[in-house]
């Protein structure tokens, strides 16, 4: 293969590489000398795994996101010492402060672990973290808890710590929250109100507490994948899988440490659950190697026919008929570029409500409304097609380019409809 083209396809499969936006809620409640630590991973990953490791300061660590090799990004933690985290997708602000000098984090998942295999209380991991530029960790905040109640939030550039007796946290950085009671994460608000006027250690109000702050979305039911509910104090764990809060499956830390470092396939220890199944067996091209090389096929086609058309275009001026056609034609070839770019890096797009919206990035948003164009368009673009092709006014490769268009498009409206963003009512 030729060195540039080597470099195009590899720049074009990096665009398909991202960091899967989790939403979670956790929260942390101490009664004397006793503290609960709870997290909802609210996640499309459908991997759930626990692990246990031996080495420095025993710990377990709970993922569904595959990172190959077999391995998973810790997504909650604790070790020996009943020192837990939890990590939380959020928005990050950059700062200007000088990060120089500061130790680079080359692995996230080694770093977290790492943090509880050397670590016993919070004040040791404000002091590790401090020595790290954590700005790798963008768009993300952990919490750590101790077996004393003391927290620690680890944002990118911030770490702020408490010793309230409850504390709720979701999808937002503390530190860039001027009035809490502003927040309108429904996770949050739930959580918040839940532990206002009462606060309990047993596991039976954490349970509930975590049920209140679940999430189940109105597309295949996903939300909450995972709910942990750790005691630190007994260093016992327990587990609900896919917001079903009537089957629990528990570990203690300590014996399962005495087994040596295994881990386990969660999905074997909890019954067969509906909703899960239909979300596992949703295909898109984040969890479907074919589908997201079709899609990375189709993204490079549709540039490549913009090209094409757009040049065509340019050389037929005032020569040949239809020849605006050709301009056109490109136009919509380099929006559907764009929203095959889109369905490769925005997962959200096959779980929220159509037409997909982030509330905050017009330009993808403009993709959510693609489909709909795509499909009053396709019989109108056939007929053109047509009628290109009976009267022989183009070139072979203008006529082809344009009836190769007309073809893909077909397809991904059948894509479209299979992930439902037709579905506006």
């Amino acid at each position: 293969m030729q060195p540039k083209i080597k470099y195009l396809l590899l720049a074009v499969v990096l665009l398909f590489l991202h960091e899967k936006s989790q939403g979670c809620s956790a929260y942390k409640l101490t009664v004397g000398d006793k503290t609960m630590v709870g997290s909802n991973y609210d996640t499309w990953c459908t991997q759930p795994h626990i692990w246990f490791e031996t080495s420095g300061y025993g710990a377990y660590f709970t993922g569904a996101r595959a990172m190959g090799n077999f391995d998973f990004a810790p997504q909650t933690g604790m070790n020996v010492h009943g020192l837990a985290f939890v990590t939380l997708a959020a928005p990050s602000q950059h700062t200007d402060k000088d990060l120089s000098g500061l130790k680079k984090i080359t692995n996230r998942s080694q770093f977290l672990q790492d943090v509880l295999h050397t670590c016993k209380n919070v004040s040791e991991v404000k002091a590790y973290l401090s020595q790290y530029n954590r700005s790798e960790l963008n768009q993300e905040v952990l919490l750590y808890t101790d077996r004393t109640g003391h927290y620690l939030i680890a944002e990118p550039y911030e770490l702020i710590e408490g010793n309230d007796d409850r504390y709720v946290q979701a999808n937002f950085c503390p530190s860039t929250v001027s009035d809490f009671s502003a927040i309108q994460q429904k996770r949050y608000v739930n959580g918040s109100q839940f532990v206002r006027n009462k606060l309990d250690t047993t596991l039976a109000f954490c349970t509930s507490l975590s049920d209140t702050m679940h999430v189940c979305r109105e597309r295949f039911g996903d939300g909450t994948l995972l709910t942990s509910i750790l005691d630190l104090k007994s260093n016992n764990l327990h587990l609900f899988f896919y917001h079903d809060y009537d089957h629990r499956v528990s570990f203690n830390l300590d014996e399962e440490l005495k087994k040596g470092d295994h881990r386990i396939d969660l999905l074997a220890l909890f019954p067969a659950n509906p909703e899960f199944e239909e979300l596992r067996n949703h295909m898109t091209p984040m969890n479907t190697p074919k589908l997201s090389a079709a899609v990375i096929l189709f993204l490079m086609s549709f540039f490549v026919i913009a090209l094409l058309m757009l040049i065509s275009f340019l050389l037929g001026l005032r020569k040949i008929k239809y020849n605006s056609l050709k301009l056109l034609i490109g136009v919509i070839a380099l929006l559907m570029s764009w929203q095959m770019y889109v369905l490769g890096t925005q997962e959200g797009i096959y779980y929220f409500p159509a037409p997909y919206n982030t509330g905050t990035n017009s330009l993808i948003n403009m993709a959510g409304y693609l489909p709909f164009a795509a499909l009053l368009l396709i019989i109108p673009a056939f007929v053109l097609n047509y009628q290109v092709i009976r009267k022989k006014i183009w070139g072979l490769i203008p006529t082809s380019a344009f009836f190769l268009m007309n073809m893909m498009i077909t397809c991904c409206i059948a894509g479209f409809m299979y992930w439902k963003l037709y579905d506006v009512f």
